[in-house]
């Protein structure tokens, strides 16, 4: 079977913010030089353009194939296996331009790997399912008073509750009736257990989504008693925005991280300003987000990246496990549960939950990322979790490919999974 190169699609990997010569530029480059059996200067473009968009999966692929072309299987193999960390959804095993690599030990070595990376762990049960159309699960909180699951719907802008089996639900609070957008993350207070902090942001998948209102994202601070949004935090300067997830900690304090720009914000809880924490250009995509066990260091998920540690004080930020970083690549919701972190990685091929083990600061003990569940026929894009007592909570299939042209398919919609994870068996 031909393959051959993958074609990279620039409409939806490009952030607002990259701006001058980029790696599209040096990818393009590099696939002229291809079609001109010019391997080696496509080698070096593309080479360029990894460095400046790490762990790609279509650029890396064909560089591997542009190292095979140069008969450097050594290169190819090393090139491969690490993107097999993250994607190893499509197999390279019939491609064409890998004729020459099949003939040497390194192929062997990486069917085994591919196959390892496609093995179906499942940890993980459904707790119980959603059977409404049109409601589109993010986010997930839960009240130990009231003993009620807190979702948030990114299609209606809705808080709904539920009963911990699943069968008894409420809606706490409609953000639309109050001017807001689609919900995302949900965290309940530390100090006040009455209120709960959602991240809202204008997306198109929002049912009543207006062009106007692009780009705009808040915090909001909402009674769950009334449902009534008590306060609203948005950043000005004209800049688009996707506030996704958010950590409260034990002081008050709420951090949001931004989706669209390379931005931490933080409200200080003493203060009641919300400003910006961190910004670091390195940055491509940020998601979950958590706090070492003795408040030192953030850990936070980038969606390209992987993890990375940032120390409160002084604010470096550094990879969490250096060289092998890409295996946390397309990690969600974080979460540390005694000393182990567990990830959501809904952007990995396949789909998977795994975690790693941290020191008090946040350091990692070791370089071994434990797979928990993947490659589950149901789990198809889980996001976001919660953690009660010795279980984990996590939403297990988010609608989000169950939108055409951004309007829902009422008719395709699927019955949603909440999943839960015994933490003590794993």
């Amino acid at each position: 079977m031909t393959k051959g190169i993958l074609v990279l699609l620039f409409c939806i990997l490009i952030p607002e913010f990259v701006t001058g010569q980029n790696y599209v530029d040096y990818y393009n480059t590099g696939i002229s030089h291809f079609n001109k059996a010019e391997y080696k200067d496509f080698v070096e473009a593309l080479s360029k353009a990894d460095s400046l968009r790490p762990n790609h999966p279509t650029i890396t692929y064909n560089l591997a194939i542009g190292y095979a072309k140069l008969n450097n299987f050594e290169k190819a193999f090393h090139v491969l296996k690490k993107r097999m960390g993250y994607s190893a959804g499509e197999t390279f095993l019939e491609d064409e331009e890998f004729l020459g690599l099949r003939e040497t030990e390194y192929f062997n070595q990486l069917e085994r790997y591919y196959l390892e990376q496609n093995e179906t762990h499942e940890k993980s049960n459904i707790a119980f399912q959603i059977d409404k159309k049109g409601f589109h699960p993010e986010g997930i909180d839960y009240d130990e008073e009231s003993e009620r699951f807190y979702i948030t719907d990114i299609h209606q802008g809705l808080i709904v509750s539920f009963s911990k089996d699943g069968n008894e639900k409420e809606i706490v609070s409609n953000v639309f009736e109050q001017g807001f957008w689609g919900l995302f993350g949900i965290k309940t207070d530390k100090i006040d257990n009455s209120i709960v902090w959602v991240t809202s942001s204008a997306v198109p998948e929002f049912k009543h989504y207006q062009e106007s209102d692009k780009g705009r994202s808040v915090l909001l601070k909402i009674s769950k008693k009334t449902g009534k949004v008590l306060m609203s935090y948005e950043v000005s300067g004209g800049q688009p925005h996707l506030f996704g997830d958010l950590l409260v900690t034990d002081n008050g304090d709420v951090y949001v991280t931004d989706s669209i720009q390379p931005h931490i914000y933080k409200l200080n809880r003493t203060t009641n300003t919300f400003d910006l924490f961190i910004s670091n250009d390195l940055i491509w995509n940020l998601q979950g987000i958590a706090i070492s066990k003795d408040n030192s260091h953030l850990i936070i998920s980038d969606y390209i990246l992987g993890l990375l540690r940032v120390n409160i004080d002084s604010k470096k930020i550094t990879t969490l496990l250096g060289d092998i970083n890409h295996k946390t690549r397309g990690s969600d919701g974080i979460y540390l549960i005694d000393e182990r972190l567990f990830l959501i990685q809904n952007g990995t091929s396949p789909v998977r939950v795994s975690y790693l083990t941290l020191n008090n600061d946040g350091s990692a003990t070791n370089k071994e990322v434990h797979i928990v569940d993947q490659n589950v026929n149901e789990m198809t894009d889980p996001t976001l979790g919660v953690v009660i007592d010795s279980e984990f909570y996590f939403i297990g299939n988010s609608p989000w490919q169950y939108y055409k042209n951004e309007k829902p398919l009422y008719e395709k919609w699927p019955l949603l999974n909440i999943y839960k994870l015994v933490i003590d068996e794993v």
